[in-house]
């Protein structure tokens, strides 16, 4: 079974609230008050709605996160179960028998009917819920510093041992702390799994600032090319404007010359009326004028 996503739309300091969670490992952090341990009741709530009372405050899980906000409580759980995906609608009452509960079985598209008094996790698991806290649910252990390690180490055995292990002993609980942690970061800080993804982000982050600026360049480029378009439009446009202007300059000039043939043919004509030579009109003129 593997959990996808929680959505508290109203539980504890949460409203409208959706965690979705990677299918390799999940990791819930934070500091103190910050509702790890509210997301971690929401899950067992929605498995198991009758959870008894708690020893600091002597209320009841569903009672100690009802909303701030003063609705009543309810949300969704999305899950894989034996490879088909379910969603948990869940609308807590005050009593386990006035909880609104609704599984879909959304691979399929169908509803899932529990039986009667039957709860979520009984119902997938085959567990109680006390079956389950020891095999497939352990509840926040705390953190520690410096002299509070024994305590603290003293209560994860505790928990160890819930599970049936009779082995687990104080010394194991520590080394495999130990080994998860240095599996994160080195104790020389270069190797683990927290430095090769704080590598691999800063490499995305390189590759991102890359690609911002080949992609500004490329921006600069495509408006270069939206710039000569315009300027060959205007020289196209102007050449076309030239090319009708040379046209009609030389239509004018054919008009000119044939307006000039026929005068000079018209005044042939005129001159043909009169009894004196072409060549000779000058001198005819001459002495007409002495007469």
């Amino acid at each position: 079974m593997r959990i996808n996503e929680l959505h508290l739309q109203d539980f504890g300091m949460f409203h409208d609230y959706t965690i979705s969670f990677d299918p390799q490992a999940q990791l819930i952090y934070g500091d103190n008050e910050q509702g790890k341990t509210t997301l971690m009741s929401f899950i067992m709530l929605m498995f198991y709605g009758d959870q008894g009372r708690n020893s600091k405050f002597n209320l009841t899980l569903r009672k100690k996160y009802l909303p701030w906000n003063g609705n009543k409580s309810a949300g969704t759980m999305t899950f894989i179960s034996e490879g088909i995906t379910y969603r948990i609608e869940k609308e807590f009452g005050g009593t386990q028998r006035t909880d609104r509960v609704r599984v879909l079985n959304l691979t399929e598209g169908k509803e899932v009917k529990l039986p009667d008094q039957e709860e979520v996790g009984q119902y997938f698991f085959h567990l109680d819920r006390d079956g389950f806290e020891k095999t497939g649910f352990i509840s926040t252990v705390g953190a520690f510093d410096g002299d509070d390690k024994d305590q603290v180490t003293a209560q994860l055995v505790q928990n160890l041992a819930q599970t049936g292990d009779e082995d687990v002993s104080a010394e194991v609980v520590v080394k495999r702390l130990d080994d998860a942690r240095f599996s994160l970061v080195s104790r020389n800080q270069k190797n683990g799994r927290l430095v090769d993804a704080q590598a691999q982000l800063t490499n995305l982050q390189d590759e991102q600032q890359a690609t911002k600026e080949l992609l500004a360049e490329q921006n600069q480029h495509v408006d270069d090319l939206k710039t000569l378009a315009k300027k060959r439009q205007k020289r196209d446009q102007l050449k076309e404007q030239l090319s009708k202007d040379a046209e009609l300059r030389k239509t004018a000039q054919r008009q000119q010359l044939l307006n000039a043939l026929v005068e000079s043919k018209h005044k042939h004509q005129v001159l043909s009326q009169f009894p004196v030579a072409p060549s000779d009109i000058s001198d005819f003129i001459q002495k007409a004028g002495i007469k």
